[in-house]
This record gives structure tokens, C-alpha cells and sequence, in this order.
């Protein structure tokens, strides 16, 4: 017989008379209950364990990608250099354009890490039909 195990977490807040979560939140929460945890694609979400998958979307229809992602650049960095889980940031002064070419299928998510003074910063975009995206990043390089 197999033990079900219950997490409890508080909503983090009230919107349009609903109880919300943020993404990350949720896709910790599952990280929490079931060590492989697999995110796919940019507008909806699903995110894959050993127990089943589970869709994340919004209510209107935009993408969750941004929102999602945002929230696990700090996690990602403390999973690839535990040592410098602190030392990361959400830039927002993203001038340079970074096209890359990559053989995942249209619709997933391409994270840019990248190292300014020991300093991570993580960017995003998804991938196009012919398999390239442009990464916005305040990284040169």
C-alpha cells in the first residue's frame, strides 16, 4: 500500500475572488512532493513527475512562460552552483539580443545563464518553429 503524502501551503493572495499561487510556487510545491520534476513549453506550462503531469496556464490565455521561468532563475543557479545560490539577479536592462539554434521543438524554453562579477542573471524565450530564438539579455556575451 502506498502512503499519499498531503503538502499544505498558503495562498499567495486573493485575484478576481480566487485563491492564487504564483507559478513558482506551484512547480515547487511539486519539486517538494516528487524530486523529478520536468517543465515543457512557454504559453502553458505542463510540468511533468514520476506521478502524472500537470497543466499550468492562466485564465487568460497569456503566456506563463515569463512569470514562470523569472521565478526559477534563482533555483536553477542553486541547482548547476549550489555555492553561489545568493548571488543572482533579475535584470531588467536587457539591450543585447543573443540568436541561438537548437534542436528542442517549437514552443519549449531556452534559459540563458550568464556571469557578470560573479553576479547570474537568467533570461528566456521560446523556441520558434525552425528551431532558433532570440534571448534578450543585459549580457553582452
Amino acid at each position: 500500500m502506498s502512503q499519499r503524502q498531503v503538502l499544505e501551503w498558503r495562498a499567495d493572495g486573493w485575484k478576481n475572488g480566487e485563491r492564487y499561487f504564483s507559478p513558482g510556487l506551484v512547480v515547487m510545491m511539486l519539486k517538494s512532493a516528487d524530486q523529478n520534476v520536468t517543465l515543457n513549453g512557454y504559453k502553458a506550462v505542463v510540468a511533468r513527475t514520476s506521478k502524472g503531469a500537470y497543466s499550468l496556464a492562466t485564465n487568460d490565455g497569456s503566456a506563463l512562460g515569463p512569470a514562470l521561468y523569472d521565478e526559477l532563475v534563482g533555483p536553477a543557479i542553486a541547482q548547476i552552483r549550489p555555492e553561489r545560490r545568493q548571488q543572482w539577479s533579475m535584470n531588467r536592462n536587457r539591450v543585447h539580443t543573443h540568436r541561438l539554434t537548437t534542436g528542442l521543438p517549437e514552443g519549449e524554453v531556452v534559459m540563458l545563464l550568464t556571469r557578470t562579477k560573479g553576479v547570474y542573471t537568467g533570461d528566456i524565450a521560446p523556441v520558434l518553429a525552425n528551431g532558433t530564438l532570440q534571448i534578450r539579455s543585459s549580457s553582452p556575451a
